[in-house]
């Protein structure tokens, strides 16, 4: 394999990262932390499992590079990780070693270092349960919290899927990007990783884009390339914050699931205007974050769509259900569940069914249709719940996000003038009986912290 961007082996001055607070840290002075962290983790040559608490943050970032080079398992979760699932979590997982960027009182835990961050280890006999050769991460599944069912990922994975990302972006150790998605969040985490193959910049922040300290960060430092999820691109369109000077800036990059195409048809004029250029693209954590993109190019004629494969990689679509497969070298090793799963080996191969429903155009471009346990029958007839948000959507009534019961559609909403948008769209153009449908005014969609829309809380709203 090609040295990988943990090895930090670029210009040893060229700055690697620079935080909120100014500072900033070289490539030399980044892997020096790194592996002043791991030494710091004390496992005398034995392969440990640990978790990492993230902010997006030089000590966070060293922390998840010190495992990797140091070939010890990172689990990275939110630094804002709730104690009970944490408790949880520890229970399954038993791991060696805690990384936080703040102090934390963990039962069971004795802290060992403060020099960089607060380490922590377990104040118990190790777990001699075994972790397999070829793991190297943990990430949580799409959208979960502290669920126990995580992806099993490798330096393979991570590293093929950051070329990837790098060959069609097109990203060189000019690049300054732009780093405030959750490091937890693999989509968060493939910015990192790719920038730091490419010997790129990163600009470290935590403050939300709503805020106006992210935006004396941006005007401060000038990033050449911003990653956001659907939820931010409607926020900052709506409140025409992509409007201002944004000196530097030259690409836009969205994924974490669908936008509208309103909103990409907005956001590729907007690019055009002003000579940016804007990458659609699709993911899965299971797939180390990208599978596909549009290029900036083709947006225009290819609305709607998740784009073509990337570099590396292979899709098809099955015959007899129309799910999207995916195959290529990031492809994890499968699921875990508990401590014991991490010693089990790829489970596979290279070969990942998405649960994606699609379709394919004569080009090669990949339209995403639904999801398999994305649908409804009402009255006998079958929706699509993904489907039903995108038509509605594109009727002008966003955000909403469909979800209910077979014969019991319910539909939410943040804003109440878009009641009549919804009733019009279901009774008129989807010819879905009154009786088979609710409204549901919410004064805010409820969200994972990666910004994507909380279904199982919205399924667990008491509606009539």
């Amino acid at each position: 394999m090609a040295l990988g961007f943990w090895s930090l082996d670029h210009t040893p001055k060229a700055t690697a990262v620079v935080q909120e607070c100014g500072r900033t840290l070289t490539y030399q002075e980044l892997a020096r932390k790194s592996d002043a962290i791991a030494d710091a983790f004390g496992a005398h040559g034995k392969k440990t499992l640990g978790f990492v608490f993230c902010r997006n943050s030089a000590e966070c970032l060293a922390a998840y590079l010190g495992a990797l080079r140091s070939g010890h398992v990172a689990c990275l979760f939110d630094s804002e990780l709730q104690p009970e699932l944490l408790a949880h979590l520890l229970e399954l997982y038993e791991p060696d070693w805690l990384f936080a960027p703040e102090e934390k009182v963990v039962p069971g835990y004795i802290e060992t270092s403060s020099a960089c961050g607060f380490l922590y280890r377990r104040n118990a006999a190790p777990c001699d349960l075994p972790l397999a050769a070829e793991l190297a991460l943990l990430l949580t599944t799409s959208g979960s919290t502290g669920s126990p069912k995580l992806v099993r990922l490798t330096l393979q994975n991570l590293n093929a899927n950051a070329q990837a990302i790098v060959s069609y972006l097109k990203i060189t150790q000019e690049d300054r990007g732009l780093a405030s998605l959750p490091m937890s969040y693999s989509y968060g985490l493939s910015v990192l990783n790719s920038h730091l193959l490419a010997g790129a910049s990163l600009l470290m922040t935590n403050g939300g884009f709503l805020q106006r300290g992210y935006w004396d960060f941006v005007a401060a430092h000038r990033p050449t390339s911003l990653a956001g999820v659907p939820y931010h691109y409607e926020v900052m369109l709506r409140m025409r914050m992509l409007e201002r000077e944004l000196p530097g800036l030259q690409t836009l990059t969205q994924a974490g699931g669908r936008l509208s195409t309103d909103r990409v048809s907005q956001l590729e004029e907007l690019s055009f205007r002003r000579g940016w250029r804007f990458f659609v693209m699709y993911g899965q954590t299971e797939a180390t974050a990208r599978m596909a993109y549009v290029p900036s190019e083709r947006l225009r004629d290819k609305l709607g769509s998740i784009g073509t494969v990337i570099p590396g990689g292979q899709l098809s679509l099955d015959e007899q259900t129309g799910e999207l497969l995916y195959a290529g070298p990031n492809v994890m090793l499968g699921y875990a569940q508990n401590r014991s799963d991490l010693g089990k080996s790829d489970e596979l191969k290279g070969h990942l069914r998405t649960g994606d429903v699609a379709r394919r155009d004569e080009e090669g471009y990949y339209f995403i249709t639904g999801r398999l346990k994305r649908f409804l029958k009402v009255y006998g007839k079958r929706f699509s719940l993904d489907e039903m948000e995108e038509v509605i959507s594109r009727h002008g009534c966003s955000p909403v996000a469909c979800f209910g019961t077979d014969d019991h559609v319910r539909v939410a909403i943040e804003q109440t003038e878009n009641e009549g948008i919804v009733l019009e769209v279901l009774q008129s153009l989807l010819q879905i009986h009154p009786n088979a449908f609710r409204v549901v005014k919410l004064d805010s969609l409820p969200r994972f912290p990666n910004s994507k829309i909380d279904y199982p809380s919205l399924a667990r709203l008491e509606v009539p």
